[in-house]
């Protein structure tokens, strides 16, 4: 008997006993106890046909593991009795040759001829394989070389890069420079301009000439004075005598030796100058000059060096 089975005649047992129910309360529960009793046969049914079907697969299988094991047995009896027979025969011809042996059989065709490459077939293998091996070696090749050449020309591009930042990066600094001597000049000439109308700005020291000094010897010391500025400020080389051209139009450097002493020194700083912005505008033309040929022909690169410019 089954836990529901069980269930449900406890119940049937319960609802036959009359004194379990009371007069307010007994219908209600009769109710209840229906509903259960409802769906226990519902579940007993259920659980029935369930275990109907299982039973049913239960033997359906069964039934087709005999049939195998029949259909196997049958099969084994038939392969026994067909070798039996096989062994009955082949024992039966060799008692039939033993008996009375027959003649070699002998054809009347030519034998077939061995064929002289017999091993063209695993020639020919050999040769598609190393074939195969051939071209893979040729394709890693190609990359390999198409890898450095990749690596090659990017190192290019990185080189060519930085020397034409590099060189962008002097002739920004030629034209700051030539910029920087531009104003300078044009300082200097403001500055000499106004030494040509007042004259120059004198700062006379308060020197103190001893009593006992002579005329001569404060003449001696100023001479020594001039020799040894000469030779701290040695005139650098120019193409240009600023001072002759200043002393053309009128320029008459001042008489005391303080004031030519400054005088020379303003002269030779401008010509300094001038010398220094010429040149700078010189690097500057070839830059420039170098830059623009670069651009119209970048054929060949051997020929991409920077003009060499004079320190």
């Amino acid at each position: 008997m089954t836990e529901d089975e069980r269930r449900l005649a406890k119940l049937s047992q319960t609802m036959n006993n009359k004194s379990l129910y009371s007069y307010n309360n007994g219908k209600i529960n009769e109710d209840h106890y229906k509903k259960t009793l409802y769906k226990l046969q519902v579940a007993l049914k259920t659980e029935k046909f369930k275990n109907q079907e299982d039973l049913s697969n239960y033997n359906m299988s069964v039934q087709a593991k005999i049939n195998e094991d029949t259909m196997k047995k049958l099969t084994y009896i038939h392969h026994s009795k067909v070798l039996q027979a096989q062994i009955k025969e082949k024992h039966l011809k060799k008692q039939i040759n033993h008996e009375s042996p027959q003649p070699p059989f002998i054809s009347n065709y030519p034998s077939t001829p061995t064929p002289k490459n017999y091993r063209l077939r695993n020639d020919l293998l050999d040769q598609i394989k190393e074939n195969d091996e051939k071209r893979k070696r040729s394709k890693e090749e190609d990359i390999k070389y198409g890898q450095q050449l990749i690596e090659k020309y990017q190192k290019e591009l990185e080189d060519e890069f930085i020397g034409k930042t590099n060189a962008y990066q002097a002739l920004h600094n030629n034209l700051k420079e030539s910029w920087e001597q531009t104003i300078k000049v044009k300082k200097m000439k403001k500055e000499l301009e106004k030494i040509r109308i007042y004259g120059p700005k004198l700062e006379i020291p308060n020197v103190v000439i001893p009593v006992e000094e002579t005329y001569h010897e404060v003449q001696d010391r100023q001479n020594e004075q001039k020799i040894v500025y000469k030779k701290n400020y040695a005139k650098p080389e120019r193409t240009y005598n600023w001072r002759a051209e200043l002393r053309s139009i009128s320029v008459q450097p001042p008489s005391s030796p303080l004031a030519s002493k400054s005088f020379d020194g303003v002269i030779e700083k401008f010509s300094t100058l001038h010398t220094r912005e010429k040149k700078v505008r010189g690097d500057k033309e070839k830059l420039l000059k170098y830059f623009k040929d670069k651009k119209h022909s970048r054929e060949s690169k051997n020929n991409n060096k920077l003009p060499s410019i004079q320190g």
